[in-house]
């Protein structure tokens, strides 16, 4: 199995670069840029990745090829990656006092996370609501649903199939990945960029071209603070 560290240092010598030439490539300082490939602080997060992957003209499957699924950081919001081509398991319930299937979960695209659709006036989960995911034990936002993933332009990071969990009660910033409601009725999984003026939505997949949408032309902007590599 490999690590993020060593495909980096690979892909790096491949490329005939040194640290420092990388990390200027990158923005950041070599010494950064040593501890990434000494895994010091396991995975980064998604936004590191891509900056990666694109100085040195590789895709992201390339930085996280052979990851093993234990595979976890410390440190960092991303840690823990599904292997390639493993099945993304369901959520189990944790002993913390949590009820099963406590989140509402809709499918990427399909509807806009709006308060009534999924809670009583009370706070309560809807009786009508079909589709439940139990919640993990570091989950804490009560208003917090669940969003699987059906198309490609995040994978390899989020494939179809997975299940994330966003917070509505949680604001986006700057690198985030999110679930993205602009008021034209899109619904999008994407990474968020602060730029002036608004954002730069970017995908995690290559053949997806990344999109500037104005600050106005967003409805919701809601972080994923869950998922099976996100530990």
């Amino acid at each position: 199995m490999a690590t993020f560290g060593e495909n980096l240092r690979r892909v790096r010598e491949e490329r005939g670069l040194s640290q420092k030439e990388l990390a200027e490539k990158m923005g950041v300082g070599q010494g950064q840029l040593s501890n990434w490939e000494s895994d010091r602080f396991g995975l980064p997060e998604t936004g590191t990745v891509l900056r990666a992957a694109k100085a040195l003209v590789c895709s992201v499957e390339d930085l996280l090829s052979g990851i093993d699924p234990e595979y976890a950081g410390h440190g960092t919001h991303t840690a823990g990656v599904i292997g390639r081509g493993e099945a993304e398991p369901d959520f189990t319930d944790v002993s913390t006092g949590y009820k099963r299937d406590d989140i509402p979960m809709i499918a990427e695209g399909d509807a806009s996370p709006q308060p009534g659709l999924f809670w009583e006036e009370d706070g309560t989960l809807k009786s009508d609501i079909e589709d439940r995911i139990s919640r993990p034990h570091d989950v804490t936002d009560p208003r917090a649903y669940g969003v699987k993933v059906r198309g490609d332009s995040m994978a390899p990071i989020y494939r179809p199939g997975m299940k994330l969990i966003v917070s509505p009660n949680t604001p986006a910033r700057d690198g985030d990945e999110v679930y993205v409601m602009l008021l034209n009725g899109e619904r999008l999984l994407k990474i968020a960029r602060k730029v002036p003026g608004g954002w730069m939505l970017e995908s995690a997949n290559p053949a997806y071209e990344s999109r500037f949408v104005k600050k106005s032309e967003i409805g919701a902007m809601h972080p994923i603070i869950w998922s099976r590599r996100q530990r």
